[in-house]
């Protein structure tokens, strides 16, 4: 049986600080989005909500979201402004 030896957390990060934090800028620019972001449809403020059919990209470090509106209940893709469910402006 092969016995696992586990790395010294500090060794750890300090291997780490020597690269690029590709995740945390990708992280931002997407938390960014969202908090500029209102809904087309009502103006009503929106949330970020997973993609569960494909929650990964090829192209992306990060996940791929949809906006949901609080107001209207349309949710749609931010990047390319395509509408998956209407919802029911008021």
């Amino acid at each position: 049986m092969t016995k696992i030896t586990e790395m010294d957390p500090g060794e750890v990060f300090s291997i780490l600080d020597d690269t690029d934090d590709l995740v945390g800028r990708e992280y931002e620019e997407e938390r960014k989005l969202f908090d500029n972001l209102s809904c087309p449809r009502c103006g009503s403020s929106v949330v970020a909500s997973l993609d569960a059919s494909n929650p990964f990209s090829e192209s992306r470090n990060v996940p791929n979201y949809f906006a949901d509106c609080l107001g209207c209940g349309c949710r749609f893709d931010p990047r390319t402004g395509r509408f998956l469910k209407m919802g029911n402006p008021r």
